[in-house]
């Protein structure tokens, strides 16, 4: 259980469900604006992941992580593109996460305006991706203030047309799709 859902924990937890889903391959980019990008390493090496360091990078957080069954390989790289692209089967599934802001940054509005931020990256940076993903994943922290707006937004005819899947993550780690 967490306090707050950052987008590293967000990022991990999404991958941990990717695997479950059957991915085999997992792309994730950390950008240098999220705030501590090590949960993403430390809650994967928790979770028994092993961890290969990247050797062009002085982040100690990028490289390759195993799946201890061998199934799935996850490499993270600190780059700005679409956060997570994943290989399920023959398709291709792509994702833009938003994690959990900080209790002044959620008065303020901004887990409302981060998600519409996320839903835009993920049109214009999945649309554009080749090959074109069979699947659009918007990632974001489970919170009871933001519920009605996924409700709708989930069943929003346009966010259906262009086959976006909303997935939650709670702050004990579950994950759900919407």
């Amino acid at each position: 259980m967490v306090d707050r859902i950052t987008e590293p924990y967000l990022k991990a937890r999404l991958c941990l469900w990717l695997v479950e889903q059957g991915a085999t391959y997992i792309q994730v980019s950390v950008d240098g604006a999220e705030p501590k990008p090590e949960g993403l390493r430390q809650e994967l090496i928790e979770q028994g992941w092993t961890h290969t360091p990247l050797t062009r990078s002085s982040a100690a957080w990028t490289g390759g992580y195993r799946h201890p069954s061998g199934t799935c390989e996850i490499e993270v790289v600190c780059s700005p593109a679409l956060d997570m692209i994943a290989n399920v089967g023959t398709k291709v599934w792509v994702s833009e996460c938003k994690g959990e802001p900080t209790a002044k940054g959620i008065s303020a509005g901004s887990d409302l305006t981060n998600t519409y931020a996320a839903l835009g990256q993920l049109l214009i940076n999945g649309g554009a991706h080749s090959p074109y993903p069979s699947r659009l994943l918007l990632g974001i922290a489970a919170s009871s203030r933001m519920e009605n707006f996924i409700a709708a937004a989930a069943c929003n005819p346009l966010v259906c047309q262009a086959n976006i899947t909303i997935v939650l993550v709670s702050h004990d780690g579950s994950v759900r799709e919407m």
